[in-house]
């Protein structure tokens, strides 16, 4: 049986991280308000834009992190959404719970004359970038990796593109020296 207790206003803003329900249930509550150091990146495996430039943070256990990112292309726009959560797991390892989403916005090209003049002109840098269609969702992925602080790497196929998933995650809590 599970007891929600509210905060105690006397325990300072600090009372939620006893809450129960933001504990980790993988891991005893010691270990679970430790921080996770997460390091992620989405790479073009060709050549081509990162859609998302390696970066490193330090996050609260189970703390659902959100990356949007957007990079034209000869075709149009491409918006990346990245949302990434990690959480302590049995044996010193990080479960991180990963979703991608990719939406596309190709040119709005006609077959006329004037629309490639349009979209030449751009290309050649002498013009305004052409107009865009409505956004279309090409692809979601989802899934749940652990980490040891080593690099997993997930290969991903947008819209005819190839794209690398880098994430790695390790726990901060200080190595317990037996004794």
């Amino acid at each position: 049986m599970v007891a929600l207790v509210p905060p105690n206003p006397a325990h300072g803003a600090d009372a939620r991280d006893r809450d129960v329900l933001s504990i980790g249930v993988t891991e005893d509550e010691r270990a679970a308000l430790w921080p996770v150091e997460l390091s992620l990146a989405l790479e073009a495996t060709r050549r081509g834009p990162a859609p998302l430039a390696p970066r490193t943070m330090v996050v609260r256990d189970g703390n659902r992190m959100v990356f949007d990112e957007s990079v034209w292309t000869d075709r149009g726009l491409e918006r990346f959404s990245l949302v990434v959560t990690p959480r302590h797991h049995a044996g010193g390892t990080v479960e991180v719970e990963w979703e991608l989403a990719v939406w596309y916005q190709p040119y709005a090209l006609r077959a006329d004359a004037e629309s490639w003049r349009t979209y030449l002109l751009y290309r050649a840098g002498l013009g305004p970038r052409p107009p865009l269609e409505r956004p279309q969702l090409v692809a979601v992925r989802a899934d749940i990796v652990e980490c040891r602080g080593d690099a997993v790497l997930e290969s991903i196929r947008v819209a005819g593109r190839d794209y690398a998933l880098r994430i790695a995650a390790r726990s901060t809590r200080p190595a317990v020296s037996p004794g």
